[in-house]
């Protein structure tokens, strides 16, 4: 009897260590707020660890001018963008988020790398709500002004960006640098927008190649957007994010928010559950035959 628990006990700890290192590069969840007391003196260089994990890093800015009248980063009330507008839904926790402002051809940026590449089957998620965004009439894409988040990999590569870009009436995304932008079929707003990039196919497989796409106001999820595409790149090379305001323009009504960044544990655990469940029953039903 003794022999047979050792050697069950032996054959779950294979699978246990099998299923963990099929997750061991994994992105482990991590989630991060403006209302959280790293930020009570305003965006600095802030690592924050959660219940769910540890980011991989702490943030990093660039500002392409010294001038902190051209471009920068504060934490404040994401109402502060709406022009007049009313009812906007704001993405505020404890009545703040992050903002940044850029004008006079200038970009600011905040990039924070996760603990690990995303793999398949993982999110991420971010709330963001931008203001005004200005077209500035530059002839290629890259150049045009416009608010949004890029997800990296280890070489600083786009895999994915989500943006307004002035002058178009929808929000946009691109594959890569050079990918042709393509509407989500979402319209401008002053009010905030939840994005959620999902590496899954249309059937909601886990996907190294795919994505889904989900945006919809934080307070109507029932009112979603989806969108599902092919990625350039394998997405399981995803390990970081950046923020940017790229020249939206001068003044309050055309800065950014974000908040809210997430990344969902990654299913290690229930993969491992799942695994022991079903090695105990093929386990006890041999027990069985061989009464």
């Amino acid at each position: 009897m003794c022999m047979k628990l050792m050697r069950t006990s032996l054959f779950l700890l294979s699978v246990m260590s099998l299923a963990i290192a099929s997750t061991a590069n994994a992105s482990l969840g991590a989630d991060d707020t403006a209302a959280n007391s790293a930020y009570d003196s305003g965006w600095a260089n802030a690592t924050t660890t959660t219940s769910t994990g540890t980011w991989g890093s702490a943030w990093s800015f660039t500002q392409s001018s010294g001038d902190g009248g051209q471009n920068g980063r504060f934490v404040g009330s994401s109402f502060s963008n709406d022009d007049g507008d009313v009812g906007n839904v704001n993405i505020n926790t404890s009545s703040r988020a992050w903002a940044m402002y850029a004008n006079s051809g200038n970009t600011v940026t905040a990039t924070r790398q996760f603990s690990g590449a995303m793999t398949a089957g993982q999110s991420f998620r971010v709330d963001m709500d931008n203001g005004n965004v200005a077209n500035n009439g530059a002839s290629t894409d890259e150049n045009r002004s416009r608010t949004g988040f890029k997800l990296l990999d280890s070489s600083s590569n786009v895999l994915f960006e989500f943006r307004f870009r002035g002058g178009d009436s929808t929000y946009t995304y691109k594959r890569s640098t050079s990918d042709t932008p393509t509407s989500t079929g979402v319209n401008f707003t002053r009010g905030g927008l939840r994005a959620e990039f999902s590496l899954v196919d249309s059937s909601g497989n886990p996907s190294a190649s795919n994505f889904r796409l989900k945006v919809w106001r934080p307070n109507n999820a029932a009112s979603s957007t989806t969108i599902f595409s092919s990625l350039l790149q394998a997405g399981t090379n995803i390990d970081r994010v950046l923020l940017f305001n790229k020249d939206a323009g001068g003044g309050g009504t055309s800065n950014v928010y974000f908040n809210s960044i997430s990344i969902p544990e990654p299913a290690t655990f229930s993969v491992v559950g799942g695994l022991l469940l079903a090695a105990l029953g093929s386990r006890r039903r041999q027990a069985n035959l061989s009464v």
